[in-house]
C-alpha cells in the first residue's frame, strides 16, 4: 500500500504536466490560434521594406556553450496574399537557405558557430537582415 501511494505521489506531477501540455496548444484565451513562435517576423508588405522587412532586422543570439542555436522566421504576410519569402545566406559560402516560406508558416536555420550571418530574401532581394551568433 505504501509503495502504491509513493508511486502515485511521484507520478502525479508528471500526469498533471502531461495534461497541461495536452491542453496548451496554440490557442489563446479568446479561442483563436496564436501564430507559431518565431525569433524573427517577416512583416506584412516586406518586399517593399528593405532592412525593415525582418523584425528585428538584426538578431543577436548566443550559443552559450551549446553546440548550436536555432533561429525561426515567421512569414506574417496575409495568407490570402500568397506572398512567399526566404531567408538566404548572402555570403560566398551560401551556408543556408530556408526555401520559400508561405504566409503564416515558419522556416528555421540552425547555427553551429559564432559569427555574423547576413541574409536576404532570394525572391525579393531588397529584403535584408543579419543574425549575430555569439559564443
Amino acid at each position: 500500500m505504501i509503495r502504491t501511494m509513493a508511486r502515485l505521489a511521484l507520478s502525479t506531477p508528471l500526469v498533471v504536466a502531461a495534461a497541461l501540455a495536452a491542453c496548451s496548444d496554440n490557442n489563446d484565451s479568446s479561442g483563436g490560434l496564436n501564430p507559431p513562435p518565431a525569433d524573427v517576423i517577416i512583416v506584412p508588405g516586406a518586399e517593399l521594406k528593405g532592412f525593415q522587412a525582418y523584425s528585428p532586422d538584426t538578431l543577436t543570439v548566443s550559443l552559450a556553450g551549446a553546440p548550436s542555436v536555432t533561429v525561426v522566421w515567421r512569414n506574417d504576410e496575409s495568407v490570402s496574399s500568397g506572398i512567399q519569402h526566404t531567408v538566404t545566406d548572402t555570403t560566398a559560402a551560401h551556408a543556408f537557405d530556408t526555401g520559400a516560406i508561405d504566409p503564416g508558416k515558419t522556416g528555421s536555420v540552425t547555427f553551429t558557430s559564432a559569427g555574423s550571418f547576413p541574409y536576404k530574401c532570394s525572391i525579393h532581394s531588397g529584403m535584408r537582415g543579419l543574425v549575430v551568433v555569439q559564443p
